[in-house]
Protein backbone atom coordinates (compact mmCIF):
# COMPACT_ATOMS: atom_id res chain seq x y z
CA UNK A 1 0.00 0.00 0.00
CA UNK A 2 2.96 2.47 0.85
CA UNK A 3 4.00 1.74 -2.70
CA UNK A 4 0.60 2.26 -4.32
CA UNK A 5 0.27 5.51 -1.72
CA UNK A 6 3.73 6.70 -3.58
CA UNK A 7 2.33 6.01 -7.55
CA UNK A 8 -0.61 8.38 -6.65
CA UNK A 9 1.93 11.10 -4.86
CA UNK A 10 3.43 10.95 -7.99
CA UNK A 11 0.72 11.19 -10.77
CA UNK A 12 -0.05 14.27 -8.15
CA UNK A 13 3.44 16.20 -8.02
CA UNK A 14 3.06 15.92 -11.96
CA UNK A 15 -0.41 17.84 -12.18
CA UNK A 16 -2.30 14.34 -13.87
CA UNK A 17 -4.20 13.74 -10.36
CA UNK A 18 -6.12 16.70 -9.05
CA UNK A 19 -6.40 16.17 -5.13
CA UNK A 20 -9.61 17.16 -3.61
CA UNK A 21 -10.10 19.72 -0.64
CA UNK A 22 -12.68 19.30 2.47
CA UNK A 23 -12.86 22.99 2.75
CA UNK A 24 -11.65 26.10 0.81
CA UNK A 25 -8.28 26.99 3.11
CA UNK A 26 -7.99 22.97 4.01
CA UNK A 27 -5.97 20.36 3.03
CA UNK A 28 -5.57 18.63 -0.04
CA UNK A 29 -5.81 14.99 -0.49
CA UNK A 30 -6.41 11.83 -3.39
CA UNK A 31 -6.75 8.90 -1.39
CA UNK A 32 -7.51 7.22 1.95
CA UNK A 33 -6.08 3.59 2.63
CA UNK A 34 -7.69 1.24 5.22
CA UNK A 35 -6.06 -2.29 5.05
CA UNK A 36 -7.34 -3.35 2.19
CA UNK A 37 -9.92 -1.11 1.04
CA UNK A 38 -8.73 2.24 -0.97
CA UNK A 39 -11.22 4.97 -1.49
CA UNK A 40 -9.54 7.66 -3.98
CA UNK A 41 -10.55 11.63 -4.12
CA UNK A 42 -10.16 13.55 -7.33
CA UNK A 43 -11.98 15.88 -9.29
CA UNK A 44 -14.21 14.43 -12.26
CA UNK A 45 -12.47 14.70 -15.72
CA UNK A 46 -11.04 12.72 -18.07
CA UNK A 47 -7.18 13.68 -17.07
CA UNK A 48 -7.94 12.50 -12.98
CA UNK A 49 -9.93 9.49 -14.55
CA UNK A 50 -7.24 8.61 -16.93
CA UNK A 51 -4.44 9.64 -14.19
CA UNK A 52 -6.17 6.69 -11.91
CA UNK A 53 -6.33 4.47 -14.51
CA UNK A 54 -2.73 4.33 -14.87
CA UNK A 55 -1.85 4.32 -10.74
CA UNK A 56 -3.87 1.10 -10.56
CA UNK A 57 -2.57 -0.66 -13.95
CA UNK A 58 0.67 0.19 -12.91
CA UNK A 59 0.40 -0.52 -9.27
CA UNK A 60 -1.44 -4.15 -10.72
CA UNK A 61 1.38 -5.12 -13.42
CA UNK A 62 3.91 -4.36 -10.49
CA UNK A 63 2.29 -6.06 -7.44
CA UNK A 64 0.94 -8.92 -9.26
CA UNK A 65 -1.98 -7.87 -7.22
CA UNK A 66 -5.41 -7.89 -8.86
CA UNK A 67 -8.47 -5.59 -8.30
CA UNK A 68 -12.29 -7.01 -8.02
CA UNK A 69 -14.21 -4.78 -10.55
CA UNK A 70 -17.29 -6.48 -9.50
CA UNK A 71 -16.74 -4.72 -5.85
CA UNK A 72 -14.91 -1.62 -6.79
CA UNK A 73 -17.66 1.28 -7.26
CA UNK A 74 -17.61 4.71 -8.81
CA UNK A 75 -19.44 7.81 -6.86
CA UNK A 76 -19.46 11.28 -9.28
CA UNK A 77 -21.59 14.27 -7.59
CA UNK A 78 -24.61 14.75 -8.82
CA UNK A 79 -24.21 17.58 -10.12
CA UNK A 80 -21.63 16.26 -13.27
CA UNK A 81 -24.10 15.50 -16.51
CA UNK A 82 -24.53 11.65 -17.30
CA UNK A 83 -22.84 11.51 -20.22
CA UNK A 84 -19.74 12.79 -18.64
CA UNK A 85 -20.40 10.14 -15.65
CA UNK A 86 -20.59 7.46 -17.94
CA UNK A 87 -17.74 8.36 -20.05
CA UNK A 88 -15.52 8.82 -16.72
CA UNK A 89 -16.52 5.56 -15.70
CA UNK A 90 -16.22 4.14 -19.42
CA UNK A 91 -11.88 4.85 -18.77
CA UNK A 92 -11.78 3.89 -15.00
CA UNK A 93 -13.23 0.33 -16.03
CA UNK A 94 -16.08 0.90 -12.88
CA UNK A 95 -19.74 0.79 -12.52
CA UNK A 96 -21.32 4.20 -11.38
CA UNK A 97 -23.41 4.53 -7.68
CA UNK A 98 -25.61 6.74 -6.78
CA UNK A 99 -24.62 6.22 -2.77
CA UNK A 100 -21.80 5.81 -1.13
CA UNK A 101 -23.21 2.65 1.00
CA UNK A 102 -21.85 1.88 4.14
CA UNK A 103 -18.61 0.98 5.32
CA UNK A 104 -17.86 -1.09 8.40
CA UNK A 105 -21.86 -1.46 8.55
CA UNK A 106 -22.03 2.23 8.33
CA UNK A 107 -24.12 4.22 6.47
CA UNK A 108 -21.79 6.63 4.52
CA UNK A 109 -23.21 10.60 5.60
CA UNK A 110 -24.38 11.56 2.39
CA UNK A 111 -27.05 14.42 2.10
CA UNK A 112 -29.95 12.33 1.07
CA UNK A 113 -29.26 10.23 4.08
CA UNK A 114 -32.01 9.43 5.60
CA UNK A 115 -32.75 8.27 9.33
CA UNK A 116 -34.38 4.89 8.12
CA UNK A 117 -30.92 4.44 6.99
CA UNK A 118 -29.62 3.48 10.59
CA UNK A 119 -32.60 1.41 11.77
CA UNK A 120 -30.38 -1.79 11.69
CA UNK A 121 -29.13 0.64 15.51
CA UNK A 122 -32.69 -0.12 16.90
CA UNK A 123 -33.13 -3.37 15.45
CA UNK A 124 -29.79 -5.24 16.74
CA UNK A 125 -30.90 -3.15 20.52
CA UNK A 126 -34.00 -5.04 20.32
CA UNK A 127 -32.33 -8.22 19.06
CA UNK A 128 -29.73 -8.07 22.07
CA UNK A 129 -32.75 -7.51 24.65
CA UNK A 130 -35.06 -10.21 23.19
CA UNK A 131 -32.22 -12.74 23.50
CA UNK A 132 -32.24 -12.55 27.41
CA UNK A 133 -34.21 -14.14 29.93
CA UNK A 134 -35.51 -11.26 32.33
CA UNK A 135 -36.96 -14.10 34.77
CA UNK A 136 -33.05 -14.70 35.18
CA UNK A 137 -31.95 -11.45 36.49
CA UNK A 138 -32.69 -9.27 39.35
CA UNK A 139 -33.90 -5.95 38.64
CA UNK A 140 -30.70 -4.28 39.34
CA UNK A 141 -29.10 -6.72 36.87
CA UNK A 142 -31.61 -6.17 34.44
CA UNK A 143 -31.24 -2.13 34.30
CA UNK A 144 -27.35 -2.59 34.02
CA UNK A 145 -28.00 -5.25 31.20
CA UNK A 146 -30.52 -2.14 29.48
CA UNK A 147 -28.42 0.42 30.00
CA UNK A 148 -24.76 -1.37 29.10
CA UNK A 149 -26.90 -2.87 25.56
CA UNK A 150 -28.53 0.07 24.39
CA UNK A 151 -25.27 2.29 25.16
CA UNK A 152 -22.54 0.52 23.43
CA UNK A 153 -24.16 -0.46 20.22
CA UNK A 154 -24.73 2.66 19.29
CA UNK A 155 -21.69 4.30 20.29
CA UNK A 156 -19.54 3.49 17.51
CA UNK A 157 -22.08 5.00 14.88
CA UNK A 158 -22.02 7.92 16.95
CA UNK A 159 -18.64 8.71 16.69
CA UNK A 160 -18.74 9.85 13.20
CA UNK A 161 -22.51 10.88 12.71
CA UNK A 162 -25.11 12.71 14.75
CA UNK A 163 -28.29 9.93 14.84
CA UNK A 164 -31.30 11.32 14.14
CA UNK A 165 -33.54 12.10 16.80
CA UNK A 166 -35.74 9.36 15.85
CA UNK A 167 -33.50 6.53 16.45
CA UNK A 168 -31.93 8.08 19.94
CA UNK A 169 -35.80 7.85 21.17
CA UNK A 170 -36.02 4.54 19.80
CA UNK A 171 -33.21 3.69 21.43
CA UNK A 172 -35.00 5.45 24.76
Amino acid sequence: MHFLGQLIEEKCSQNLWQPVKASRNGPTFSHLLFADDLVFFAKADYINCSAIRDVLNDFCNLSGQTMSEAKSKVYILPNVDRDTRESLCDILGFASTPKLGKYLGIPIKQPETSPKDYNFILDRVKQKLAGWKENMLSLASQSVFIQASSATIPAYVMKRTQLPRRILEGID
